[in-house]
């Protein structure tokens, strides 16, 4: 778990009495379950696996100078004869590329981190190096100074400063902070409600989101015995937190009795940010412990799963937008941009990782279990022009998955860091126990323990856990999904009766080297349903996959009744495959659909809503 620690501890000497952290304490909630580190879990085979590696090797064609281009120009530093610009032809490198650079540089470390190859971390390091050129000339990197570019790029350059040992990103990150504690942008700044972008204050583009990294920046530079520096700006971050928003899950009143004060649209609140606001409440809890943050973030949460989830996990249909629910059924109707696939995929796993830390609730993987299924891995590979699949397409008409007609949108920032964010969602520990959260095909060395996951999951329904080096007694947990109708233990090869808490199902025993638990898990095909007044749009899916058909609504409609129960009324023809009966209509996993080819999720039913 060395990557989860901050690596410049073996060079700065803390006493306990003078009251420092510890760095093993550094980004950790003190809660009942602790995260893996990105070096601890090895992926090498399955869906995610080639997911992962396919992410790495894009990025890492990505030429440094390329990525410099077009700050070197602004400033007059000579680019190099083979460097292009990533600009495109619209011109789309938006702002100096500050939307994406600071992610870039998060995602270099990460990738660093978790794989120890040397070729990762001289490419984060070339990005710093090149990036700190710059600032001699343009200590703001353009526009580095607006809100949405420097909480990016604070934590990526806190980041090569973790997992890559590179002082100067430090100084960068030192840099930024400092110009901005200095700034009338910050220090006038208006943090009006809901702005995530407008005029005539740019500058504040999801100011509701800085707080964390300049926490973030804070405790690291305590650890690096700054104390004085540290304490200011924890006060400076507190400024930039978020209770007018808070405040409403706090107190349990009506998202929709408030209405943004500023931003790119102002009719609702923006999804992503405002969900990746609570990421910031979470690092505050975990410094102060102060409930309030704690309550407001599971009635958030609650919230979203009960009121704004979509039958694939994703959320914010047209606009990015938190509706009530007859604006939600009438977005998948008219539009589709139904769901910022990317970005809102990473501030769901951040979030939930962190609630299953401090809670110990098996609850908290359900929600990304539908995301890595429906989001994540049914994404189409990005092209070589930096286009992305920014929206995932639920349109109730016709839909199908496309690239962004913009180059080098947020979401190829985010893309790559939330495939270094699954590394730590598998599996949690507790002392000496063992927490399977998701079954992705992976192993992992634990205390005197090595362990493999092999899953035939979702498409089948067994997970095996083998052991291949044991360690006396201990207790391993698995996730019990909240899409399995039923489940069943064989402990090598007979069967175990586990008793399930906080959602956990229990393994105790002894563990001797080549023990086998076999995990079976029965999921059959339910309607997912947005409802109003016996009117809305309703959708299979089957375990945590969503299925969809290239049959017309019409056709489906004709063959299966929406407010019956679905698996009566389908046969199952191959894993995941499913035929209305008495009829050639056809639903298999959404993720299996290849870019431009037609299909549909969701069928409206019952009017208008």
């Amino acid at each position: 778990m060395r990557d989860n620690i901050i690596s410049k501890v073996d060079i700065i000497q803390i006493r306990p009495t003078e009251g420092k952290m510890d760095f093993q304490d550094y980004d950790k909630p003190a809660g009942k379950l602790i995260a893996f580190g990105y070096a601890d879990v090895k992926v090498s085979e399955g869906a995610f696996f080639e997911a992962y590696e396919e992410c790495y090797r894009y990025y890492m064609a990505i030429s440094v100078d390329d990525m410099l281009f077009e700050l070197r120009k602004r400033v007059g530093i000579a680019n190099p004869p083979a460097a292009k610009t990533l600009a495109g032809e619209k011109g789309t490198w938006y702002g100096l590329g500050g939307n994406v650079l600071g992610q870039w540089l998060q995602a270099y470390a990460r990738f660093y981190a978790a794989t120890k190859r040397q070729e990762v971390k001289d490419k984060a390091d070339a990005l710093v190096a090149g990036l700190r050129e710059v600032t001699g000339r343009d200590a703001q990197l353009g526009d580095g100074l607006f809100m949405y570019f420097l909480e990016k790029y604070v934590r990526g350059f806190l980041d090569c400063y973790v997992y890559c040992e590179n002082e100067d990103a430090f100084a960068m990150a030192q840099s930024f902070v400092r110009m901005a504690m200095g700034s009338p942008v910050y220090t006038a700044a208006k943090k009006r409600l809901g702005d995530n972008g407008t005029m005539p204050v740019p500058a504040e583009i999801e100011w509701y989101t800085i707080s964390e990294s300049l926490y973030r920046y804070a405790d690291i530079a305590e650890l690096r015995n700054e104390r004085e520096e540290a304490e200011k700006v924890r006060a400076f971050a507190k400024g930039f937190e978020y209770p007018q928003f808070w405040d409403i899950f706090y107190e349990g009143k009506n998202l929709f009795d408030y209405s943004p004060l500023a931003g790119q649209n102002t009719a609702y609140f923006h999804s992503y940010s405002h969900l990746n606001s609570f990421n910031s409440a979470a690092y505050a809890y975990q410094k102060s412990q102060d409930p309030y943050y704690l309550k407001s973030i599971v009635n958030f949460y609650r919230f979203m799963r009960e009121k704004q989830e979509l039958m694939t996990g994703g959320y914010g249909p047209h606009l990015e937008w938190l509706m009530p629910r007859t604006g939600m059924i009438n977005a998948l109707e008219f539009f589709h941009d139904s769901f910022e696939t990317q970005c809102c995929s990473y501030a769901v796993y951040r979030l939930s990782d962190w609630l299953m830390e401090v809670t110990g609730d098996a609850a908290y993987g359900n929600w990304p279990e539908k995301l890595l299924y429906n989001a994540t891995l049914a994404s189409i590979p990005m092209d070589e022009a930096g286009h992305v699949q920014y929206y995932s397409d639920l349109n109730t008409d016709h839909a199908c998955k496309h690239l962004h007609e913009n180059t080098w949108t947020c979401c190829t920032g985010t893309r790559p860091l939330l495939m270094n964010e699954l590394l730590r969602s598998v599996y949690f520990h507790r002392g000496n126990d063992l927490y399977v959260n998701l079954y992705i095909p992976s192993s992992l060395d634990f205390c005197g323990m090595r362990v493999r996951l092999k899953s035939e999951y979702p498409r089948g329904g067994r997970v095996t856990l083998c052991v291949e080096k044991g360690a006396g007694k201990r207790k391993i947990a698995f996730r019990r999904p909240e899409s399995a109708a039923s489940f069943s233990v064989h402990i090598n090869g007979r069967e175990e009766k586990c008793p399930v808490r906080d959602g956990w199902i229990f393994v105790e025993r002894a563990f001797a080297d080549g023990d086998e638990i076999a995990l079976d898990l029965e999921t059959m095909p339910v309607w997912s349903r947005l409802e109003v007044f016996g009117e809305g749009v309703a959708g299979l899916c089957c375990g945590p996959v969503a299925l969809a058909s290239a049959s017309s609504a019409d056709e489906v409609l004709s063959a299966l009744d929406v407010g019956k129960e679905a698996a009566p009324q389908l046969e199952k023809i191959g894993p995941l495959q499913y035929r209305a009966k008495g009829s050639d209509v056809l639903f298999t996993p959404y993720m299996d659909y290849p870019k431009g080819e037609i299909y549909r999720a969701y069928f409206r039913y019952g009017g208008k809503a």
